[in-house]
């Protein structure tokens, strides 16, 4: 019998490391590629313009592994050796960027709340981070309100922790190396002082499906707009007309749906959190139109009441109108009888001439 004996080799992997991740202007970054516990090894580098791009060889068997560029990408390595060659698994990705504002693959930073309410005499903590990489000192931007214009009020925090207690509009970025090369500002974070009437209250927005209905069907209410800010808002809901407010409607769920209504209304939303409760402004309203109005068996009972009476009027205004015709046309005729029989009639005289 013949036997197969399968052996299964690890693969190495190629480990590719980068002097620095920022191309200073006019300058260039060395890239080393590397395979640890053998020698023997040439190297290729490969390069992408971005992370969705496919790596393309630019670098073919280097024997030291050195490589020194001066353009920005998404870059790996691979090591191989032997005839044929064998080939080490492809090294981890190291993204160079390029000093300057244009930088086609510019990171951005990212701000994250432990809270969007400061509570009374508290404070909140924004962090500002820039993922994948290291070196960073951050600046905190701060505006009264989305009207206003950014303002730096924390510049070289390395760590990018930031305790603020006073409510506004905030934003961060990072800056590393020398010239200075920065992130893309990150969104903004709104803060708020707790209270109701806070000056840069967040607005949620209401969206109805669908605006037109049919009698019996159900329409469903969506307060959104609060996605970026942390959980644990709960929402309420109200009739912007007629009635001011929908009673208990109120809740966790972001979405509220209302069973079979049958009139044209306007309906609004707005969310809160913590204790004492701090609210959102109310959301622009949004209205749902019912092609049909079905009312109650008293208001139906009304309606026909109403219908009727006002076919007996016009019946009534008809018969008087007939009554009135008829007897102008009766006095009429009465007058014309009349002229005829006191009217002289003509005689005829004859003259009788002598002979």
């Amino acid at each position: 019998n013949t036997v197969s004996i399968l052996v299964k080799l690890n693969k190495p992997a190629a480990k590719l490391t980068a002097s620095d991740t920022i191309i200073p202007a006019g300058g260039s970054v060395t890239l080393t590629c590397s395979v640890s516990g053998s020698d023997g090894w040439k190297f290729d580098l490969l390069r992408r313009e971005s992370v969705d791009h496919t790596g393309q060889f630019i670098r073919n068997n280097d024997p030291n592994g050195v490589f020194i560029i001066t353009v920005e990408g998404v870059y790996s390595c691979r090591g191989g050796r032997g005839d044929p060659v064998f080939y080490t698994e492809t090294s981890n990705k190291v993204t160079i960027w390029k000093t300057g504002e244009s930088s086609v693959n510019k990171p951005a930073a990212k701000l994250t709340a432990s809270d969007t309410i400061i509570p009374a005499g508290g404070s909140v903590t924004l962090t500002c981070s820039v993922s994948g990489s290291d070196g960073w000192k951050f600046d905190l931007l701060r505006r009264q309100s989305v009207d206003h214009k950014d303002q730096f009020i924390r510049t070289n925090e390395p760590d990018g922790v930031f305790i603020i207690s006073d409510e506004g509009v905030y934003s961060c970025r990072g800056g590393r190396g020398d010239p200075v090369f920065y992130t893309e500002t990150s969104i903004k974070v709104i803060i708020n002082e707790i209270g109701e009437f806070s000056f840069c209250q967040l607005v949620p927005v209401l969206s109805v499906s669908p605006s037109w209905l049919n009698p019996g069907a159900s329409v469903t209410l969506s307060c959104e707009g609060l996605e970026h800010q942390p959980a644990g808002w709960r929402f309420f809901w109200y009739k912007a007309v007629p009635d001011p407010s929908l009673p208990g409607t109120s809740g966790t769920e972001q979405n509220f749906t209302i069973n079979g209504p049958t009139h044209t209304a306007g309906f609004v939303c707005r969310a809160g959190r913590g204790e004492p409760v701090n609210y959102t402004d109310y959301s622009e309203p949004k209205f749902i139109w019912s092609a049909v109005t079905v009312s109650s068996p008293v208001s139906s009972s009304f309606l026909v009441m109403l219908i009727v009476g006002i076919v007996l009027i016009i019946l009534m205004i008809l018969m008087i109108l007939l009554v009135l015709l008829w007897r102008c046309r009766r006095s009429k005729d009465k007058h014309t009888d009349k002229n005829v029989l006191t009217k002289p009639k003509k005689r005829t005289i004859k003259k009788v001439v002598d002979s």
